[in-house]
């Protein structure tokens, strides 16, 4: 900044270097644009003096220790408007000759502007591709527990970077309450399936909005889809099915006892909670004390067990 502004030698202090700064844009009209700021101690030395100028920051959160910021929320973009991204990346009439396959494309990708940007160079660089083959493609890559494909790891960056900003409380809460298959959690749903005090939990979901990972409503915390998809993959490795399972029947119980729990959301809770249990692998002794055993020599005995797809002979 100072060498641009004709600064041939910038003092070797952080305050003198700000001091010439705010010397060389005195009288000047600028915008200053400050993109990935972090810390308000980033901002500070480049905000300048002078009444003729104005500083746009990109933060990953906001930054509430810097007064006199008007903070605006950028969300996603309207259908429309994703729509046209689309069209205009990978090509107008493709996309609008399948209309409806590419209004459940980006409606896939949450109408995240990178995201359907990506999605969006992916069926460019595909001709041959319909629109419907691409998105049973990214379907395909956001079911799964690792991302295959390079470009959606690009998509994947903006929420990595927010994970690591996370304590192990927050990292957690993160992946616990995008797990349940229901539409958004209420404060009280969310302390439930946390197995925390509500002000402890709403702390917490609270922290996750502020990174800009989940969003928040009247009736309480959900996630966009891209975002959703991503903790999701990672919670079963994190945390384990039986924490994971833990939780879902908490929340399950606290559904069960709340008279305005959605009936939908209580069947796909109970669903998953089941699927999970089932899922689990069967544990197998590596040796058995016969005369403790049920199975009694010249009992009847169990021929085999299946663990985990593979059969062991007893």
């Amino acid at each position: 900044f100072l060498r641009a502004l004709g600064v041939e030698q910038p003092a070797a202090t952080l305050e003198e270097r700000a001091a010439q700064w705010r010397t060389a844009v005195s009288g000047r009209r600028l915008l200053v644009v400050l993109d990935g700021a972090d810390a308000a101690g980033q901002i500070r030395p480049l905000l300048p003096a002078s009444p003729g100028c104005a500083v746009l920051v990109t933060a990953p959160r906001r930054i509430v220790d810097l007064p006199g910021v008007h903070w605006h929320r950028l969300g996603v973009l309207p259908p429309h408007d994703a729509l046209e991204l689309l069209a205009t990346i990978s090509g107008r009439g493709r996309v609008y000759a399948e209309r409806e396959a590419s209004e459940r494309l980006v409606a896939a990708c949450s109408y995240h502007p990178l995201s359907v940007g990506v999605a969006a160079a992916r069926l460019a660089a595909r001709p041959s591709w319909t629109v419907d083959e691409i998105l049973a493609q990214l379907e395909d890559d956001l079911r799964r527990p690792v991302v295959m494909h390079e470009d959606c790891a690009i998509v994947d960056r903006p929420f990595r970077d927010a994970q690591a900003r996370m304590d192990p409380p927050g990292r957690a809460a993160f992946h616990l309450a995008a797990f349940p298959d229901c539409r958004q959690l209420s404060p009280a749903a969310a302390a439930a399936l946390l197995d925390l005090p509500l002000d402890r939990a709403k702390a917490l979901m609270e922290t996750l909005v502020d990174l800009h990972v989940v969003e928040t409503g009247p009736g309480g915390y959900h996630y966009l889809g891209l975002v959703k998809a991503f903790a999701r993959r990672q919670a079963l490795d994190e945390l384990g099915r039986v924490r994971l399972g833990q939780a879902l029947r908490r929340l399950l119980r606290h559904y069960l006892s709340d008279g305005s729990a959605d009936p939908s959301d209580i069947r796909a809770v109970r669903a998953q909670a089941a699927a999970l249990q089932d899922a689990a692998p069967v544990p197998v002794p590596e040796r058995v004390d016969r005369h403790r055993h049920p199975y009694r020599r010249g009992g009847p005995r169990p021929q085999s067990v299946t663990v985990q797809g593979a059969t062991r002979d007893r």
